[in-house]
């Protein structure tokens, strides 16, 4: 017995040192890398570039997004994700062999483990899309685990309340929904509204109320600058923003002013059906979690819980207490490092009925990581 776990101890520590730990978080707007040991080593905007004629990738991340609305006439720039989910699975391969060339991933290692998140809605042809593309980038084991979970380890709110608490990470495509507790998994769902959605809703209100056209990288920067989920009462003078955009019908390049109120009310649809998705998961809860709920309350991550005034919205709405994590743009891909660093609970946490693809003849020796 004593050889037996010193034997599976020896075994643990080489196949450590032999395998390369990488986490990813392959998000609608940005992918981020995780490594081992060495925390986030890239954060790029889910973009490629491809030239039309030969099929090449000219560039990846936030050079390709500079291009969007600029390209040369020989290219054209990709989102490969949409609502968290892969929309084209070659351009999702190419531009994840790019980041992880960038990230200095797989030189020197012969194995490679991928640990990725996905949204808890997403269907299994898309889980196995994700793990295919994985598996591609020369990844020998994947494992999937379901993004809200990963945001509550990133947030650190799983480990440090007593009962169950909720985080609601808002990303670029979806909103996750988690009520989790340190046994697990509670409640899990994901709705289609996010980031994107509140830029989307910037745009048609600029195109209708204004009658201008703009760029999503200049609606970006209106949602950021005067976006918030409610109005101030003692602000006195509506705020404005100057915007170049090409007037209709006529198409002439102008500068116009947006005012900050448009923007908040156009922001209200979005904003409002995340909240109802939340109140709907507190309605289903026990009488248990909720007093669970009440007094540890709700975390919120992802770009979204950046904007201006949504915490105090969300517990406006709901009256439960409401705080934002110390970094919510990095909380899906922390909570994916922290399940790298503990195999045990990578093996509590990962999706059971899509665990890790095992490799035949290896998957003996790697249960034991």
């Amino acid at each position: 017995m004593l050889r037996h776990k010193l034997l599976s101890f020896i075994n643990r520590q080489l196949q450590r040192l032999i395998v390369e730990h990488v986490g990813i978080d392959l998000g609608t707007v940005n992918t981020l890398i995780y490594k081992e040991k060495h925390g986030v080593i890239l954060n790029e905007p889910s973009a490629i570039a491809i030239n039309k004629l030969s099929g090449e990738v000219i560039a990846v991340g936030r050079p390709a997004l500079e291009m969007l609305g600029r390209e040369p006439i020989d290219t054209v720039v990709y989102r490969p994700m949409k609502d968290g989910s892969i929309a084209d699975y070659d351009l999702a391969e190419k531009m994840l062999k790019a980041f992880l060339k960038l990230a200095g991933i797989g030189r020197r290692c012969k194995f490679l483990h991928v640990v990725t998140g996905t949204p808890s809605l997403s269907t299994s042809v898309e889980r196995r899309a994700l793990k295919a593309a994985a598996k591609s980038i020369g990844a020998r084991w994947v494992s999937l685990v379901e993004e809200g979970l990963a945001a509550a380890l990133g947030a650190g709110i799983i480990n440090n309340a007593t009962g169950a608490t909720m985080v609601v990470d808002i990303g670029g495509g979806t909103s996750d929904i988690t009520i989790a507790s340190n046994s697990g998994i509670i409640y899990s769902s994901s709705i289609p509204m996010a980031g994107n959605a509140m830029t989307q809703a910037v745009l048609e209100v600029i195109q209708r109320k204004y009658k201008m056209l703009i760029g999503e990288q200049a609606a970006e920067a209106v949602k950021i600058k005067l976006g918030a989920a409610l109005l101030d009462p003692l602000q006195e003078n509506d705020e404005l923003m100057p915007v170049i955009g090409k007037a209709q019908p006529d198409f002439r390049v102008r500068e116009f002013f947006v005012s900050a109120s448009d923007i908040i009310q156009a922001l209200e649809k979005p904003v409002n059906t995340i909240v109802e998705a939340v109140r709907q998961a507190v309605e289903q809860t026990t009488p248990n979690v909720a007093a669970d709920l009440y007094r540890n309350g709700i975390t919120l991550t992802g770009g979204g819980s950046l904007l201006r005034g949504i915490d105090k919205k969300f517990n406006e709405e709901l009256q439960l207490p409401v705080t934002i994590a110390q970094r919510p743009l990095e909380a899906v891909v922390l909570g994916i490092g922290k399940l790298l660093a503990s195999p045990l609970l990578l093996e509590r946490y990962q999706i059971k009925e899509h665990s890790i693809e095992w490799d035949n003849e290896k998957a003996s020796s790697y249960s034991t990581i």
